[in-house]
């Protein structure tokens, strides 16, 4: 137990010491996502839980939450601030949101972290509500989302959801509030739309109580 004790200790204090690394004369960019190490022979491992993969396969063995800095905005390089085991009564998004408060708390300044569209749902959104960082989610290009719903017209259910959204369907994108384009060097015009009150499903929708801001509003590029 004692031994226990001193590993948790000297944890807290790793963390605290790769934090200081970070830079914060601009806006700190982290990088959070989860992978899946099979174990399939390791009968005796604790906690061993299976994942599926695009391919339809099927594994056994332990997956892993990483939160990284990343420095630079060219090159390999990175900094993992948070590495760690997601257990049996996790998930990835809710340990990523952990990972996230604890990593954002020790900086002290408001970061920008990205996840790729496993991230991209209302649960995560909702999870990272109350954490002072700003988001950057990779969504699926299936996906779909909804717009605020109509008045209630005094006859049958109220409505919803409003507007359909469909990512790969040009033919229902709305208007967007706003429009930037910029040439990069290396991938030429880039066109990023920036859609308000564009929501999840699950998230509510102004007027129905509080709402995350982070959920209304959507950047299309």
């Amino acid at each position: 137990m004692q031994h226990c004790m001193i590993v948790v200790h000297r944890k807290g204090r790793v963390v605290k010491l790769l934090v200081q690394e970070v830079a914060t004369d601009e806006q700190p960019f982290l990088a959070g996502d989860h992978s899946f190490w099979a174990r399939p022979e390791a009968k005796t491992v604790k906690e061993r839980t299976f994942h599926g993969d695009r391919a339809g396969s099927i594994g056994i063995g332990q997956s892993y939450s990483t939160l990284a800095w990343i420095p630079e905005a060219d090159g390999s390089w990175a900094l993992p601030l948070k590495h760690e085991r997601i257990s049996s009564f996790e998930t990835p998004t809710t340990k990523a949101a952990f990972q996230l408060k604890q990593v954002t708390r020790e900086l002290g300044t408001r970061p920008l972290a990205a996840y790729d569209r496993g991230y991209g749902n209302a649960k995560f959104v909702q999870a990272t509500e109350k954490i002072d960082a700003d988001l950057l989610l990779r969504l699926a290009s299936n996906r779909c989302v909804w717009g605020t719903p109509g008045t209630y017209k005094g006859r049958g259910a109220p409505c919803k959801h409003g507007h359909k959204f469909k990512f790969n369907d040009p033919q229902t994108w709305p208007v967007a509030t706003e429009t930037l384009e910029v040439e990069d060097p290396k991938v030429g015009r880039v066109k990023v739309m920036r859609l308000l009150w564009v929501s999840f499903p699950s998230i509510p929708k102004p007027g129905n109580g509080n709402h995350s801001r982070r959920g209304h509003q959507t950047s299309r590029t």
